[in-house]
């Protein structure tokens, strides 16, 4: 699902946790409204149901691996992004992840939060 034919002046979208939900439908919103849309997640393997839609309406959208749990996923992920396009005009972060436990007690990453 990648086009090569990105012109200046375009404008481009990145929607994390676009498996399903929210992000899947926002990723949708953003590519029929003119943006040229990455759509990541975590599994790439849940793209199927996406790629589909992307095929049948021949949308300019991109699905990119993305854990946003992971710092160099992300890093990798938005560098890829920023070489191809040269610019990021929307960003909808709809990814998350649980944290299971007492809130005193819960680490984010070198954080303890109170």
């Amino acid at each position: 699902m990648k086009s090569n034919n990105k012109a200046a002046g375009k404008k481009y979208a990145i929607v994390t946790g676009a498996s399903s939900g929210i992000g899947f439908q926002t990723s949708l919103l953003l590519v029929r409204n003119g943006f040229y849309t990455y759509a990541t997640m975590r599994n790439i393997d849940r793209s199927e149901q996406l790629a589909d839609v992307v095929k049948k309406e021949n949308l300019p959208m991109e699905v990119l691996p993305l854990d946003v749990t992971i710092e160099t996923s992300v890093r990798h992920t938005v560098d890829r992004i920023i070489k191809e396009s040269r610019k990021i005009d929307v960003l909808v972060n709809n990814a998350g992840y649980g944290l299971i436990g007492a809130r005193r007690y819960s680490y984010v990453g070198n954080k303890v939060t109170l």
